[in-house]
């Protein structure tokens, strides 16, 4: 009984045919290997995925005789170079978006690459869950979960899950390989799911926008590099995960609790960083209710093709202002304080709840993504600076630049726009009302033609040159077997 309670949960949720419980997410990709592929076949994997599940798959078919094929989602046509044209691929495998690096997989596209050589598709949901993307709705067969992560959210369970779309004999060869593998979950830990799953829709909730937040203060960061985060419109895979992911009609889009940060200073900052922080737990595993760091080349080693410079953050449900600060302390090497440091405690407090009403007075909104999903936070201003009652802003300008500037800030609609951290004002204004039209939108612009940005943008004292962070698919130098595609800055 436990097993039909939570299987027909995840059905329901994921919109599918069935589903099955496994031991692990681990032992649920097993089974879709030993269902489907035989002697003579071609597996399609994405060159950055789950660490463990590439080397898994990558074994399984050098000791089967089965082909084990790699595409970078971020180069066009690498997936349908991939797959080939001789009818041999038969599985094939996306993780959306990807681990450490957040790539993002078009999946109606893949799924039309794989169905026209007659191959079979499988998504990694994990970490989107299918609160924020459902790909059976754009033409995945079958959908994975690592349920030990955000499914079950309380780092007390080890579980994983298959969701069928249709019934099939394919489905019936994963059941099998279930049942003859052992690969089943206990009754107790189905219970433990359940449980954990009756709060998933408020923890994915508090992440997701906590995570935006986080994305949106590092990116402005001086020592920060790069910010790893489809949240962002600086991502270039932004606009198909707006597209394939979702929220309530009053959140908007909303982008998982997961990002990753590149540290300036390669390496060695980044592992010093990670020394320094007092809330983030320096671990393995994400999705949790904690907030974790990990350095992922160190787990991963040499070959695995993430830079050294790079640290996967799993967002927990914390306050986002803690997170940040810890974050920031550890970033300018200053030294942690005790919790018992009562006073200064308090004095924080009070200044947070001071930054938040003036936020929430003005409006202001953060570096965002997916119209009116994006996160109202204490971003842009205090209240006050050393020159008077103008507000500064302390995003991309980092508190040097007035917000009356009106050569690099503007206003619309109670939305405030920073040149050096939202990019272009036209793509601006029209990613963020999207309910306008191209009328409005170049009024808009128009009114405004003093502002400025990328290369016009005027230089201050005190402040890096602006770079807006892309991937590209170049190597990274330090790539490995992988390649260092989308890591390269």
């Amino acid at each position: 009984p436990s097993y039909v309670q939570v299987e027909s949960v995840l059905a329901t949720l994921d919109g599918g045919a069935g589903a099955a419980l496994f031991a692990s997410g681990m032992a649920a990709a097993s089974a879709m290997a030993t269902a489907l592929l035989r002697v003579g076949d071609r597996m399609v994997c994405p060159s950055y995925s789950y660490f463990a599940i590439r080397v898994f798959f990558r074994e399984y078919c050098d000791r089967g005789g089965i082909e084990f094929a790699l595409f970078d989602s971020s180069v066009k046509g690498s997936l349908e170079a991939a797959i080939g044209t001789d009818g041999r691929t038969k599985l094939v495998w996306v993780e959306t978006p990807a681990n450490p690096s957040w790539t993002v997989t078009d999946i109606a596209h893949a799924a039309t690459a794989a169905h026209a050589q007659n191959a079979v598709l499988c998504v990694d949901a994990t970490v989107l869950t299918p609160l924020l993307c459902r790909p059976i709705d754009f033409g995945a067969d079958f959908v994975m979960h690592s349920a030990t992560k955000y499914l079950n959210g309380h780092s007390d369970v080890i579980a994983g899950a298959i969701v069928a779309a249709v019934e099939s004999d394919a489905w019936e060869a994963v059941k099998r390989a279930r049942a003859i593998g052992g690969a089943v979950l206990g009754a107790f830990e189905a219970w433990l799911l359940l449980r954990g799953m009756r709060t998933l829709h408020i923890r994915i909730k508090r992440q997701s926008d906590s995570a935006l937040t986080l994305a949106a203060r590092l990116h402005a960061h001086p020592r920060i590099t790069h910010v790893l985060y489809p949240g962002l419109i600086t991502h270039p895979m932004h606009a198909v995960s707006v597209a394939q992911q979702s929220g309530s009609q009053a959140a908007g889009t909303m982008f998982g609790g997961m990002l990753s940060i590149r540290v300036a200073g390669g390496a060695e900052a980044a592992l010093h960083l990670l020394s320094r922080l007092k809330i983030w737990a320096p671990a393995t595993s994400l999705g949790g209710v904690e907030s974790l760091i990990e350095h992922r080349a160190t787990v991963e080693g040499p070959d695995s093709g993430v830079p050294g410079d790079l640290l996967r953050l799993s967002v927990g449900l914390e306050d986002a202002e803690d997170l940040f600060q810890d974050l920031s302390r550890a970033l300018d090497g200053r030294k942690r304080h005790s919790n018992n440091d009562k006073p200064e405690s308090k004095k924080r407090k009070a200044e947070k709840a001071e930054q938040h009403a003036t936020t929430v007075a003005s409006g202001a909104t953060s570096l965002l993504g997916g119209g009116d999903g994006g996160v109202e936070g204490s971003l842009l201003m205090d209240n006050a600076s050393p020159d008077g009652n103008k507000r500064r802003c302390k995003r991309g300008c980092m508190g040097l630049v007035c917000l009356t500037d009106r050569s690099t800030h503007s206003r619309v609609q109670a939305k405030h726009y920073c040149a050096r951290s939202d990019g272009p004002f036209p793509a601006w204004v029209r990613a963020g009302f999207p309910g306008e039209d191209d009328a409005w939108v170049a009024r808009k612009v128009d009114e405004r033609s003093e502002l400025k940005w990328g290369e016009g943008l005027p230089q201050v004292e005190g402040l890096p040159p602006l770079s807006y962070p892309t991937l590209t698919a170049e190597s990274d130098g330090g790539g490995g077997a992988a390649g260092g595609g989308v890591f390269a800055g």
